[in-house]
């Protein structure tokens, strides 16, 4: 089983302190691959990764994402996979390690908008890439 497990550290003259933390994932029927993390202006944060796990259901190799705001706990995020993966013992089966998520730093909304690319399984045995942008309710 794999989760997330994060900390917000405010360094403060010689003193260090945590400020925030939680971890998401534990507990669950699947595993969580390869996190990245972005920060917008308004102090959201954004985790992109990759999952799978046993579960029929969720077990999919995935691309998914955590939204974490500034003052509220875990908001929605998305989970996107299709179809099963199938491994045969000897044929390479990398999967998973290619995951961002990122501020768009132009535009009307900077330092607002997240844009994420994942890998996924779009089909039985076949991969893609899952993109996705949305705006944060920041000021």
């Amino acid at each position: 089983m794999g989760c997330i497990a994060w900390f917000a550290i405010r360094p403060t003259g010689s003193t260090t302190t945590i400020t925030r933390q939680g971890t998401f994932g534990l507990g669950t029927a699947w595993w969580l691959f390869f996190p990245t993390m972005a920060l917008d202006s308004s102090v959201n944060m954004v985790f992109n990764y990759t999952r799978s796990g046993t579960d029929a259901t969720l077990g999919h190799p995935s691309a998914a994402s955590t939204i974490i705001g500034s003052t509220s706990g875990f908001g929605p995020g998305y989970t996107q996979g299709f179809g099963s993966f199938a491994y045969v013992s000897g044929t390479p089966s990398r999967w998973g390690d290619f995951s961002s998520v990122f501020l768009d730093p132009t535009g009307a909304t900077a330092g607002r908008s997240f844009c994420m690319a994942s890998e996924t399984l779009i089909a039985a045995n076949r991969w893609g890439t899952h993109l996705s942008c949305f705006q944060s309710a920041g000021s």
